[in-house]
C-alpha cells in the first residue's frame, strides 16, 4: 500500500537472518503543501575518500524521514568492483540503514564501467527495468557477465504526480574514448539506438498520462556546466546533447525539450551548480535568477 510501513527481514534458517527492517513505501497521492514529496539527490558518492562526509547527513534525512526516496546519480562507491567486490560490500553495508528503509534508486556512471557494467547491473539487480520484452534484459551478445540478464541499465518509475526516467549517458559518451586498452574493460554491442528507441516509447506513452504533471530525467554526465573542460564545453558534453557519430538523434537535448521535461539532474563534474532553462546553449531569456 502507498505510504505505508513494512516491517521485514531477509534470509533463511539455514543461512540465518538479517536483522529487522522497516521500509516505507511511496505516496501515490498528488503532493501538498502539508505532504510534499522531498528525495534527496547524491552522485559521485563513495565511502573511502572526502565524498563519504555525504553519508551521515543522508543516514540522518532517511532516520527522521525527512526523504521519500534517495537518486544516485553515478559512480557508486569508487568503485563497486575494486578489490574483487569488497569496496561494493563495504558500499552496501554502509547505506543499508538507507536503502533498507526506502527505495535507493541509482543509475550507470563511468566509474560502473568495467567489465560491461557487470558490478552494477548485480548489484542494482531490484531496480525497475522496461516491461516491453524488446528492452526488458541486456542482449546475449553483452557476454556471461550481463547477457540475458534484467536490464537496470535504464528505466522509468511514477512517484506521486511525478514522471521519473532513468538513462545511461554512458552508452553515449563512453563510445568516444573508453577501449579494451583503457581502465574500464570495455567491449559491447552499439547499444546507443537501443536506449533511445525505448526512451522515445516511453515518453510517447508517458505524454498521455493525465497523472503526470513533472517530468525528471536523471543520468550521470551533465549537458551544461562552467568547467573549462571536456565534459563541460568539449565532446562529451555535445555528446550528450547531441549524440555522436551514426547516431546523431540519440543526443537528449532534443528529444526532452519536445517531450517537456522540467528537470535535468546530473553529477560527474565535482561541482554543484543549477542553471536557468538551456537550450542549444543559451539561457530563456523568459526567466530571470529570481523566478521561483
Amino acid at each position: 500500500a502507498p505510504k505505508s510501513s513494512y516491517s521485514y527481514r531477509v534470509g533463511s534458517d539455514e543461512s540465518g537472518w538479517s536483522n529487522v527492517h522497516t521500509l516505507h513505501t511511496l505516496p501515490t497521492a498528488r503532493p501538498t503543501t502539508d505532504t510534499p514529496l522531498s528525495f534527496a539527490v547524491v552522485g559521485d558518492f563513495g565511502i573511502r575518500d572526502v565524498n563519504a562526509r555525504t553519508l551521515p547527513a543522508l543516514q540522518n534525512k532517511a532516520l527522521k524521514r525527512d526523504i521519500d526516496f534517495v537518486l544516485h546519480i553515478g559512480d557508486i562507491a569508487y568503485d563497486l568492483d575494486l578489490e574483487r567486490g569488497k569496496v561494493g560490500d563495504d558500499f552496501m553495508a554502509a547505506i543499508e540503514p538507507i536503502s533498507s528503509s526506502m527505495p535507493y534508486m541509482a543509475c550507470m556512471g563511468n566509474h560502473e564501467f568495467n567489465y560491461n557494467f557487470t558490478a552494477f547491473t548485480h548489484r542494482f539487480g531490484g531496480l525497475p527495468s522496461p516491461t516491453d520484452s524488446e528492452w526488458a534484459t541486456l542482449p546475449d551478445s553483452l557476454g556471461s557477465n550481463v547477457g540475458g540478464k534484467k536490464n537496470n541499465w535504464f528505466y522509468s518509475f511514477d512517484v506521486s504526480n511525478v514522471h521519473f526516467v532513468s538513462l545511461s549517458t554512458e552508452l553515449v559518451v563512453d563510445i568516444l574514448d573508453v577501449t579494451n586498452e583503457t581502465r574500464y574493460g570495455f567491449n559491447y554491442p552499439d547499444l546507443t539506438g537501443w536506449q533511445h528507441d525505448w526512451l522515445i516509447d516511453d515518453l510517447e506513452k508517458d505524454a498521455s498520462n493525465a497523472a503526470t504533471d513533472w517530468l525528471v530525467v536523471y543520468s550521470h554526465h551533465p549537458f551544461y556546466c562552467s568547467n573549462v573542460d571536456d565534459d563541460c564545453r568539449g565532446e562529451h558534453a555535445s555528446a550528450v546533447r547531441e549524440g555522436v557519430p551514426g547516431h546523431e538523434d540519440a543526443g537528449l537535448e532534443d528529444t526532452l525539450v519536445k517531450y517537456g521535461a522540467d528537470l535535468y539532474l546530473s553529477g560527474h563534474v565535482h561541482m554543484y551548480e543549477r542553471m536557468l532553462p538551456a537550450y542549444k546553449n543559451k539561457t530563456d531569456s523568459s526567466w530571470s535568477s529570481d523566478d521561483n
